[in-house]
């Protein structure tokens, strides 16, 4: 890498490019370069959207990751998409392609060096802007002066749009910036005709995993403390009676009859920002007591595994879980004339909405005395209600999936910012990452945030194993702040 980085350097060491702040003369066609991950390319949509508000007359190109490029096809914004992968291999065709549209400007959102700016360059686009470019070692051959963001806290959106300044348009006047700042993605029907019939599935029949035949994993067995740990657990989510389950905070809001869909995505960009197993298995043992709530695991087909582990992770602690309610007797539940005058008590809340909330919780107690005798049919019309769904459909078919979700819960990674731009629900949940960076600046009444204390230390990569800090986020928090997202968009 060293050494096509100097050889690049030295081979354009007097190659010239305009200098300027902001171009002067008329232009006919623009490149965007946004050709890493699928989030990356999300915070630039915004930029694609502002400079054709502008300039409608200009050809605007974009170059793509291959591996999402399809995701961002339908983008009125872009006349044309050209792919490249960031790797030498690609470099020289993918150059031929680029000098034959006679690219104007060159805006470098998002591109890895040592390729981006030598394939701006050699391009032939007269004018080659990068922000920031203070640290870049091609810095030498931008039209730009080197410079960093004034403020990198902020959200990233507001920064990638501080590079249209250099062709007049400035975002940081707009007096909407969350608006402007909202992200764009564009799906037809047919991307959801899959997804509706996968859906469909959800309370189907469960095939148990025992039975098929598993990848090999390290799982190790259960020591006698973690199983004392899961007790203590399951205590907790079992500890509130029914004045609390009924009170207005409750995060039941739906009839039995009306499901919920809740997307889990447990996968994440770096597994220093992963949530822990246990503390998914715990929340889905809060959700599936509510009849009406279902879940679906999203992902990539490199996170089907991390899925597949979860959902045998959850069967045990069903086992566990289900054992337990049996054997502490809480097997109560009202009849109908006590549920109405339940629902009445000005203790709980008013309305259907108690109704509905004493009418989810008390379904699951009357299933659980059901089949006290056969608790196996209960877990199995339990996982009935978990569909894991990652890697099984392409990138604009998973969009879809997220848009049917009603609540997204998960780490600060890819499938976070397509929600965004779907208008779904989500929580995110932040141990290493700066949320203010990252998380969405608009829709703010349905994008929330559970942020663990983390502090930086020495050497710290974005690989490492930041389990103790993420673990930090309980369960119940997550599934409380749930509640309140899921009551206010009814």
């Amino acid at each position: 890498m060293k050494i096509f980085e100097n050889l690049m350097k030295f081979y354009l060491r007097n190659r010239k490019t305009q200098k300027c702040e902001m171009v002067s003369e008329k232009f006919k066609c623009v490149c965007f370069f946004s050709n890493t991950a699928i989030g990356d390319t999300l915070f630039n949509t915004p930029v694609f959207r502002e400079f054709r508000a502008k300039f409608s007359d200009v050809k605007t190109i974009a170059l793509l990751n291959p591996n999402n490029a399809a995701l961002f096809r339908d983008d009125p914004n872009l006349d044309e998409i050209i792919t490249y992968d960031g790797r030498w291999g690609g470099f020289l065709k993918t150059l031929k392609i680029l000098k034959s549209k006679k690219i104007d400007i060159c805006f470098l959102l998002h591109s890895n060096e040592p390729q981006a700016t030598p394939l701006a360059i050699l391009s032939g686009a007269k004018y080659v802007f990068k922000l920031p470019n203070h640290k870049n070692k091609f810095n030498f051959l931008h039209s730009n002066t080197p410079q960093k963001y004034a403020d990198e806290s902020r959200y990233i959106v507001l920064n990638r749009l501080l590079q249209l300044k250099f062709v007049g348009i400035n975002s940081d006047e707009s007096l909407a910036k969350d608006e402007i700042c909202r992200l764009s993605l564009y799906l037809n029907p047919a991307d959801y005709v899959r997804v509706d019939e996968k859906l469909k599935n959800l309370n189907g029949e469960y095939v148990n995993l025992d039975k098929q035949e598993k990848r090999q994993t390290n799982i190790n067995r259960n020591t006698q403390e973690e199983k004392s740990n899961k007790q203590a657990n399951f205590k907790q989510i079992l500890s509130r009676d029914k004045e609390q389950k009924l009170a207005k905070n409750d995060p039941e809001i739906c009839s039995v009859d009306e499901r919920k869909i809740i997307g889990f995505q447990m996968g994440a960009s770096s597994r220093s920002r992963k949530w822990t197993l246990q503390r998914w298995c715990e929340l889905a043992l809060m959700i599936l007591q509510h009849t009406n709530y279902q879940i679906v695991l999203t992902g990539s087909p490199s996170e089907r595994d991390e899925c597949d582990l979860f959902i045998r992770e959850l069967e045990k602690n069903l086992d566990e879980f289900l054992s337990f309610k049996a054997q502490e007797k809480r097997l109560k539940f009202a009849n109908q004339a006590n549920l109405n005058s339940l629902c009445d008590d000005e203790n709980f809340a008013e309305g259907s909405y108690g109704k509905a909330v004493a009418n989810s919780s008390l379904e699951f107690d009357k299933k659980i005395s059901q089949n006290v005798s056969n608790i196996a049919n209960l877990k199995s019309d339990l996982l009935g209600r978990v569909l894991n769904l990652a890697g099984v459909f392409n990138l604009r078919e998973a969009a879809a999936l997220i848009d049917r979700l009603n609540i997204l819960i998960t780490p600060d990674t890819g499938p976070l910012h397509v929600a965004a731009a779907m208008k779904t629900p989500t929580i995110a949940l932040y141990g290493v990452a700066d949320p203010n960076s990252s998380n969405p600046n608009f829709d703010t009444k349905i994008h929330k945030i559970i942020k663990a204390d983390f502090k930086n230390y020495k050497g710290f990569d974005k690989h490492d194993d930041c389990a103790q800090t993420m673990e930090k986020i309980s369960s119940q928090s997550v599934y409380e702040l749930m509640g309140e997202i899921l009551k206010e968009n009814l």
